[in-house]
């Protein structure tokens, strides 16, 4: 599938929706998944910087691995 260019960005990981749509990009992945099953907050910005900052600093913790 990633050789027919069949992924946005033609890159992995990717998700792919209940509507077969591909999704890229590991932390937008997240917050689509969290918004979707209610982890997320997008009304409270304090909740969302400390979802954000958390998975900033787990990807800094895997990129120095």
């Amino acid at each position: 599938m990633k050789k027919k260019g069949e992924f946005e960005f033609n890159q992995l990981p990717v998700l792919i929706n209940e509507d077969g749509e591909s999704l890229a990009q590991s932390k937008a992945i997240l917050r689509y998944l969290g918004m979707r099953f209610g982890y997320y907050s997008t009304e409270d910005p304090e909740e969302m910087y400390i979802i954000d900052s958390t998975i900033d600093a787990i990807n800094d913790v895997w990129e120095k691995t």
